[in-house]
């Protein structure tokens, strides 16, 4: 267990107002719960999956963020989230949430989360990932590597292709409107 990540979201001011706008966008993939949100944080989705009346959960690794999340009045829990789904009973859940999660592990660790929620998810259950996205300037020569805890990078053809392993289909992928980084910082 680490509080690297809450301290750098700290550190950096994430989160708030912005991140809950971009994370709006991903609410309408999910038609029924629960919801296990991998890498939960402080419960930005969780919050605005119950307010769209989804049964929702949430795993972090990072004890700062369980701490922020409960205090939301989210149920999270402390522990690795792989591991996590890993244990979920099959066919238990409607859908399964990460955003900006999988770039903090290595492939290996990325297929065991794809296979873990195709065998956790129910008949028709979704699971959508997001993650940053290497096409943009900003995020490929910038935004990535601000992130001590970032791996790599995972665009949507690779992503597609552990679906494919995991026996899931891809319906949609794309970028979320709500969530352009931007130009590049100046160069000095």
């Amino acid at each position: 267990m680490s509080r690297l990540e809450s301290d750098y979201y700290a550190f950096m001011d994430f989160g708030g107002k912005h991140a809950r706008d971009a994370l709006t966008h991903y609410v309408r993939f999910f038609r029924a719960g629960p919801v296990l949100e991998l890498g939960s944080g402080s419960g930005e989705f969780l919050g605005l999956l119950a307010e769209a009346g989804l049964t929702a959960r949430g795993v972090d690794i990072d004890e700062g963020m369980v701490l922020r999340s409960r205090a939301a009045g989210h149920d999270v829990v402390l522990a690795d989230a792989v591991e996590h789904l890993e244990e979920a009973e099959p066919a238990s859940l409607g859908g399964v949430f990460c955003a900006h999660f999988l770039e903090h592990l290595e492939p290996a660790d990325v297929a065991r989360t794809f296979a873990a929620a195709a065998r956790a998810l129910q008949p028709g259950g979704a699971f959508v990932a997001a993650v940053p996205n290497a096409g943009s300037l900003s995020v490929l020569s910038y935004d990535f590597w601000r992130d001590p805890t970032h791996v790599r990078f995972y665009d949507p053809a690779l992503l597609a292709f552990f679906a494919g392993q995991a026996g899931l289909s891809v319906l949609e992928s794309g970028t979320n409107p709500r969530n352009d980084p931007g130009p590049p910082p100046p160069l000095i």
